[in-house]
């Protein structure tokens, strides 16, 4: 085999190598998936310890109407959950820093809430609807996605999903 024929064909492995997440990132995480650590997508906030805990990863914004809805929820699921391993994290995909922290401030939750300015997080996890959430188990295994917020349908689906992750 000729150097230029390995060259060539090392070329081809390393496209494939780097192609192939890129690939999957395009198709987004779904329920099965394990969620990558959080710490690598230069997320603004506090980013809360996840290691070993279930965790309800919300996609929100502020000009979401559902979104807005889904917080009194959330903060109830959180005071009564967070002392048993639950950790609620709202990540926002608002452009514009300034109505986003308006909108937290408006809020008034206990949860902590994060912005993906630069939409990497978002990106991989493939969000085209808000609110999208994710629900993790303590291994980081996506265990639930619900897309959209349905009040008490959600609630409950979600509520029910941490009591059987809490078993």
């Amino acid at each position: 085999m000729s150097s230029q024929t390995k060259n060539l064909a090392k070329m081809f492995v390393t496209l494939l190598l780097f192609a192939s997440p890129a690939l999957r990132a395009s198709e987004g995480l779904k329920q099965g998936d394990v969620m990558p650590a959080l710490a690598g997508f230069g997320l603004e906030g506090r980013v809360p310890a996840t290691q070993g805990k279930i965790v309800w990863l919300d996609f929100c914004a502020s000009w979401c109407g559902p979104c807005r809805a889904s917080f009194p929820v959330m903060d109830k699921i959180h005071a009564k959950y967070k002392d048993k391993g639950l950790v609620v994290l709202g990540v926002s995909v608002d452009d514009d820093s300034k109505k986003w922290q308006a909108f937290v401030e408006k809020q008034n939750v206990s949860f902590p809430l994060v912005r993906d300015a630069q939409h990497k997080l978002v990106s991989l996890a493939g969000i085209e609807k808000m609110p999208t959430s994710f629900l993790i188990d303590g291994n980081g295994k996506i265990v639930s996605v619900h897309h959209g917020f349905k009040g008490k349908e959600t609630e409950e689906a979600v509520e029910r999903e941490i009591q059987s992750l809490l078993k």
